[in-house]
C-alpha cells in the first residue's frame, strides 16, 4: 500500500470517522451508536490523525495529546474495510508513531 499520506482529519473527516467507528468492531460490541462516536470524534480535546491515499481517507488514529502522566495516549485507531488486511494499520502506527512518540507492540 503505497501514496498514503497523512495529516490532522478536517472536519468533514472527523465525522466520516465517526461513522466508521460506529460501524466496526469493538464499538458494535459496546454499543457505541454514532452519536457516542460523534461526540468522541469532534472533541477537541483530541487530535486525528486520517491516512488518505488519493485524498480519500482509508483510516484513522485518535489522539490524546496529553494521555496518562501527559504521554500521549492512542484512544482508538481504525481502518475502512476496503482498505484492512492491505498494511493500512500498520502504516497508520508509522504516520502516528513520530507525533504521538508512541510505538507498535
Amino acid at each position: 500500500m503505497s501514496g498514503i499520506e497523512f495529516g490532522e482529519a478536517t472536519t468533514e473527516e472527523r465525522l466520516w470517522c465517526a461513522r466508521l467507528m460506529a460501524s466496526s468492531e469493538p464499538w458494535i460490541a459496546l454499543g457505541r451508536g454514532e452519536d457516542a462516536c460523534r461526540a468522541a470524534c469532534v472533541d477537541p480535546d483530541y487530535v486525528i490523525l486520517v491516512a488518505r491515499r488519493g485524498g480519500t481517507p482509508l483510516g484513522f488514529a485518535r489522539l490524546h495529546p496529553r494521555g496518562v502522566a501527559g504521554s500521549p495516549y492512542l484512544a482508538s485507531i481504525a481502518v475502512d474495510a476496503a482498505a484492512r488486511s492491505r498494511g493500512a494499520r500498520g502504516l497508520l502506527w508509522l504516520g502516528i508513531a513520530p507525533r504521538a512518540d508512541v510505538r507498535p507492540a
